[in-house]
């Protein structure tokens, strides 16, 4: 459990600092970036300056590492796949609690009570 905590924890940051290179001219070394932004919390303060959605996602992620329950289902608490949050880092349910949410309200016919 802790080696794929530390192993989504990297890529995580990764992610983070490449959205940050790409979409602000962000030019910390990885090394800077790992030291001073985060333990500075100079996350914050780039969320309080940018709107920007894959930021406060990737933000919030951060935030659930930091809380011991990142890769954990808010609603289920259960373990969320790794190869899902791979592919969405800020992925907050499970598989099947996302499936239970998405799915459609069941009809109810309407009596005629003429």
């Amino acid at each position: 459990m802790e080696e794929r905590t530390s192993v989504l924890r990297d890529l995580l940051l990764m992610r983070l600092y490449d959205h940050l290179c790409d979409s602000y001219a962000f030019d910390w070394s990885r090394e800077q970036f790992l030291d001073e932004c985060l333990s500075t919390h100079g996350l914050d303060a780039i969320l309080a300056y940018k709107s920007d959605v894959e930021l406060e996602e990737l933000g919030i992620a951060l935030d659930r590492l930091h809380e011991g329950v990142f890769g954990t289902c808010v609603h289920c608490k259960q373990e969320i796949r790794t190869e899902l949050l791979e592919a969405d880092l800020s992925r907050r349910f499970c598989q099947a609690c996302e499936r239970e949410m998405s799915a459609p309200e069941p009809v109810v016919p309407v009596l005629d009570r003429r």
